[in-house]
């Protein structure tokens, strides 16, 4: 296994963690985007009656929901991967 010295080990963490909270923010927005066009176009997609009106409700913040339940899980991980050593 290849020795770093603790400032090259700083460096590559330092690398990492910024392309991974970069990932992080892009992802929370696009998936804030996607449920805003959802929220928009809701009745020409899911249809009229009481199905659609529940789905235009509830598809916007399920996107919301997961996108976010994904970014806590990778953040997480990465966490665990990149932590204090």
């Amino acid at each position: 296994m290849l020795k770093l010295s603790p400032r090259s080990r700083s460096l590559v963490k330092l690398t990492l963690w910024a392309g991974v909270l970069t990932w992080l923010v892009f992802y929370l927005a696009s998936g804030v985007v996607m449920a805003q066009r959802l929220a928009n176009l809701g009745s020409d997609i899911f249809g009229g009656g009481i199905r659609g009106d529940i789905l235009h409700w509830v598809a916007p913040i399920w996107v919301v929901f997961t996108v976010l339940l994904t970014v806590v899980l990778v953040s997480r991980y990465v966490t665990k991967k990149l932590g204090r050593r």
